[in-house]
């Protein structure tokens, strides 16, 4: 039988939270599997509901470490691109300034979830965020070109993408959200080791290809925790996620709508940065 779960709200849940001491390690661990996830059973909790974490507690414990080691005091601009309840935005936040580090937030979400009945609280925890923790939102769909706009001219130290996690999606996010990292910072994917997403996997495999280094926070098979450094302006990353996209398309011809979706995106690609790459790929073809 599963292990009996307990309910939690999301004050109960702070209160926790701001009583802990927040340091990385076995402690860091119990403290974040106490918070509530939004499926105890996935994420390997016995608490529901409270901060409706969607994080597996060992790998965010070693993402916490690696963002304290790597920033150490100096303030730190954090992008997240689909924040479901805000769960994982909310614990980065507290843990950045119990260390004494100022964290400026911002946040893109389209609300499927909440549409979709998935994250009833959404919404209000996004408004949460905005009133307790300065959080800028921007209600937006990434592959749109309300997002370029809103990108363009700023600059992140981390990026977390847990948005679309399609093949196409994710790595649209990932060629996109690259070139709004600063020179130091990092990119860091959710679910590179779930078997229910496994594109994202892949496109953690593609950035891996290029980055100058990566590494994998993974305690199960139904998440896992990507880092990737080294992408910022990275021409080579589109190169390489356009060479995937056109695989894929090529190994998928049978499968029309992930076939439909992989061309817009391989399209949307070209568009923004390699205007020739497909006449170039068929004149090589022909020449072989």
């Amino acid at each position: 039988m599963p292990p009996q779960t307990t309910a939690l709200s999301f004050d109960d849940a702070l209160r926790r939270l701001d009583a802990a001491p927040l340091i990385p390690g076995p402690p860091l661990v119990d403290t974040i599997r106490g918070l509530g996830a939004n499926n105890a059973a996935y994420f390997r909790t016995s608490v529901e509901g409270g901060l409706e974490l969607q994080q597996i507690p060992e790998e965010l414990d070693r993402l916490a470490n690696d963002l304290l080691t790597r920033f150490g005091d100096r303030p730190v601009r954090y992008l997240e691109i689909g924040v479901g309840s805000c769960a994982t935005l909310i614990f980065l936040s507290r843990l950045w300034a119990r260390h004494g580090i100022t964290a400026l937030l911002a946040a893109v979400d389209n609300l499927d979830y909440q549409r979709r009945g998935l994250v009833a609280s959404q919404q209000m925890r996004i408004d949460w965020c905005i009133e307790h923790l300065g959080l800028e939102f921007a209600d937006l769909d990434t592959r749109t070109p309300d997002f370029q706009r809103w990108l363009t001219g700023r600059q992140f130290d981390v990026i977390l993408v847990d948005g679309d996690h399609t093949f196409a999606g994710c790595l649209w996010d990932t060629v996109t959200c690259a070139g709004a990292l600063a020179p130091d910072g990092i990119l860091v994917l959710h679910d590179v080791t779930s078997k229910a997403c496994p594109g994202v996997g892949e496109v953690f495999a593609v950035a891996q290809s290029v980055a100058g280094a990566a590494h994998m926070f993974s305690a199960a098979d139904t998440c896992g925790i990507g880092v990737l450094e080294g992408l910022a302006d990275h021409p080579e990353l589109i190169r390489a996620a356009l060479s995937a996209s056109l695989h894929r398309v090529d190994r998928l011809e049978h499968r029309a709508a992930e076939l439909t979706e992989l061309t817009a995106s391989v399209r949307a690609v070209i568009t923004r940065a390699l205007p020739r790459a497909l006449k170039e790929r068929r004149a090589r073809r022909a020449s072989a």
